[in-house]
This record gives structure tokens, C-alpha cells and sequence, in this order.
């Protein structure tokens, strides 16, 4: 052995292996940390399954620890036809009064096939809904998309996001509908009180992205 070999200072050395250790206990911290976030996100979500109406042709993942109600409150004569309700249990799912149809959070999915809708192009209908709701003191538009740029499971169709307020309470609402005959459309509307909606938003979205129809209803 050549004892006249340079050796590497131990103080060198050990910073080294310092750095080393730090550098690996930041990985698993960050590994950790993302896992326990998933972990989080499919507890609150419960994972998705799926709902499946075959009479209206059109399905739609929605978490699992959400309940669905079909045909809920549904007034003959009134030319709306609710088709389900899906919304959470517990202080989400709540039900402040009998004249909302749905609580703090849902979705409610309907046929539209009032009289004057008759003959409306989903460009016409987009019009009529925005007047509708413009209507309202508490109203206020977010953001507005409009067929032909957009479209909801191939389907043309439009999509408007605005905040509505219910007695002391306010909402973010994202409403979409597409034609779903000649004289009526099939509207999906999502509600979410603003105090749930950072956490509803993004789960919103997702559940817009899960939307098909099956091609014996495709205009």
C-alpha cells in the first residue's frame, strides 16, 4: 500500500455524507407527504361510481359516498322533468328549506321541455337561460362556454359558471345543458355553497369530464 496516497479529510467526508442522508430524508418526506394527500383525496371522494340512465340515455361517475334520488320532487304540469338528484351526506347534503330541490351540494340533472322552447337551437336556449337567470339580483356570471368550441361528451352544448345567492347563503353554480330532442334539453346542474367550493370545484370538473351519452341520443 502507498502510504504517501492523499486522503480525503474525515470532516470532508462526513459533510458528504451529510448531504446525502438530508437529500434522501427529503425524498421520502415529499414521497410521504404526496401519499398522505392521495390518501386524503380518496377518503373525501370515496372513490367514483358510476350512474347509468339508459330511459335518457347518458351516465355520469359521481363519488361514492354520495347518494343518488331518481324522479325526486317532480311536479306534473310543470314541464321540467327532474331525472335524479346526486349529493353527499351530512353537512354537504344538508336541506335548509323545502323550496330548493337539492342541498348545500349536488348535482341535479332535469329534461327542460318548457312550451317556448320549442324549435330553440342549443345557441337560442344559451340565450334564454342567461336572460333567465340574469333576471335575479343574485346573480352573477363567471365564465360562459358556448358551442361550436365546446362540447360535453361529444355532445354541443354550453356550460356557464356563476355565483347565486339563497337567502344568507351563496353559491357557486356551474349549469350545462345539451339538446336532448327537438323541443326540450337535458340539463346538468352542479351546486356547491362557496364555503365547500375549493374542494367541489375541481370535483365538478372531474365529473363533467365523465359524462357520455350513448349514440341513440347524439345531436
Amino acid at each position: 500500500m502507498d502510504n504517501n496516497f492523499p486522503r480525503e479529510p474525515e470532516n470532508n467526508k462526513m459533510k458528504q455524507n451529510c448531504w446525502i442522508i438530508g437529500f434522501l430524508v427529503s425524498v421520502f418526506g415529499i414521497i410521504i407527504t404526496l401519499n398522505f394527500v392521495y390518501a386524503q383525496n380518496q377518503n373525501y371522494l370515496g372513490g367514483l361510481q358510476l350512474y347509468n340512465n339508459s330511459d335518457y340515455g347518458f351516465q355520469v361517475l359521481y363519488p361514492q359516498n354520495w347518494i343518488n334520488r331518481e324522479n325526486a320532487n317532480d311536479e306534473p304540469g310543470n314541464f321540467v322533468t327532474s331525472i335524479v338528484i346526486l349529493e353527499p351526506l351530512g353537512d354537504q347534503g344538508k336541506h335548509y328549506t323545502k323550496k330548493f330541490a337539492c342541498g348545500e351540494v349536488c348535482l341535479f340533472i332535469r329534461k327542460d321541455n318548457r312550451p317556448e322552447l320549442n324549435g330553440l337551437s342549443i345557441d337560442q336556449y344559451t340565450d334564454f337561460t342567461y336572460n333567465d337567470l340574469k333576471g335575479k339580483n343574485s346573480f352573477k356570471l363567471l365564465e360562459l362556454k358556448k358551442p361550436p368550441n365546446y362540447k360535453v361528451g361529444d355532445k354541443k352544448a354550453f356550460e356557464m359558471l356563476f355565483q347565486e345567492k339563497q337567502g344568507k347563503r351563496e353559491y357557486i353554480k356551474k349549469l350545462i345543458a345539451t339538446p336532448y330532442d327537438e323541443n326540450s334539453f337535458l340539463v346538468f346542474e352542479f351546486k356547491s355553497r362557496d364555503k365547500y367550493s375549493d374542494q367541489i370545484v375541481p370535483l365538478m370538473n372531474s365529473m363533467v369530464d365523465s359524462i357520455k351519452f350513448n349514440q341513440t341520443n347524439t345531436q
